[in-house]
């Protein structure tokens, strides 16, 4: 297989929290990228991925899959995004195994080369991190 760059993202988190607490962050900032990738948004949460080739849709809606752009054909891809790093003060670390199948699927969405269309789903906006802080600390799993 190529060797494509690893396909990971540093994400602040405030200095206040333990790893404990920054692996619990992180497991829900992977949650959050799944599942808004999965209904077919970008890393802003705002733009919907551009549609399918119409052969492409064709090909995913006779496998079962939805009529739409959410990079979830077979779903090994998102379903192998985890946590990488939580041990630095003050951010974690998300995204795929280094040299993985997995990775080489992303960065061909990421970068455009997969499609020819930029489909940037790794990232998240600094206000839905505090939004999801805040969750947490609300149901007791971080202080």
């Amino acid at each position: 297989m190529p060797n494509y760059p690893q396909q990971k993202i540093k994400i602040p988190v405030p200095k206040k929290y333990s790893p404990s607490e920054r692996m619990i962050i992180a497991e829900a900032l992977v949650e959050h990228i799944r599942e808004r990738t999965e209904r077919g948004y970008d890393k802003t949460g705002v733009k919907k991925f551009e549609p399918l080739d119409p052969d492409y849709k064709e090909r995913k809606l006779a496998m079962g899959g939805k009529g739409f752009c959410d990079l979830t054909l077979t779903g090994d891809m998102l379903i192998s995004m985890d946590v990488l790093n939580w041990k630095k003060n003050g951010e974690v670390e998300i995204g795929f195994e280094k040299n993985s199948d997995e990775n080489a699927k992303a960065d061909g969405h990421v970068s455009g080369k997969a499609t020819g269309k930029v489909r940037d789903f790794l990232g998240i906006a600094p206000t839905r991190v505090q939004q999801i802080i805040r969750e947490l600390r609300a149901i007791g799993d971080i202080r």
